[in-house]
């Protein structure tokens, strides 16, 4: 079930949320019990919404593959070659996490054109959003990790957890 982070049931409970001006989006981390919850709600304008006058997009992850994901992109995607990271001309990066196989993609153009960051895919949950979608995608802008403190956000709720 897509969670709304405006409405959320006790089992769930919000770590961080930030507002992008650039493409106004809202960001949330979203606890629940095993797993970190990324969403994103953009405001509708066409089409069906996933919640009355917002898009959404989810990605649901266990502790374990949350860790993960901090450490390849802090470690393979932001270091050299020479330094640990992965080899030039690489832009991605794939394992089975916790019984769950997730991907991290480079990405050019997340969301605004030019915009630099990260697609991370988890392959064995179904989108929520999107029921015939048998995968979750979720992006995240280097702007928003690092300059709005994201990746720091994430570091943290799995190591309160």
């Amino acid at each position: 079930m897509l969670i709304n982070p405006l409405n959320l049931s006790a089992r769930f409970s919000i770590y961080y949320q930030l507002h992008d001006n650039l493409e106004n989006k809202d960001y949330f981390i979203i606890k629940g019990e095993p797993e970190v919850i990324l969403t994103i709600l953009s405001e509708a304008k066409w089409g069906k919404p996933d919640f009355e006058n917002f898009y959404a997009t989810q990605i649901e992850l266990r502790p374990k593959a949350v860790k993960w994901l901090v450490d390849v992109i802090e470690q393979k995607f932001w270091k050299s070659a020479s330094l640990g990271g992965l080899p030039s001309g690489v832009y991605s990066y794939k394992e089975t996490i916790d019984g769950e196989k997730i991907g991290v993609f480079r990405e050019m153009n997340v969301g605004a054109k030019g915009r630099k960051g990260f697609r991370i895919t988890n392959y064995d949950r179904h989108d929520r959003a999107h029921t015939t979608t048998h995968y979750q995608d979720f992006w995240l802008p280097d702007d928003i990790l690092l300059e709005r403190d994201m990746l720091m956000k994430i570091k943290e709720v799995v190591s309160c957890s």
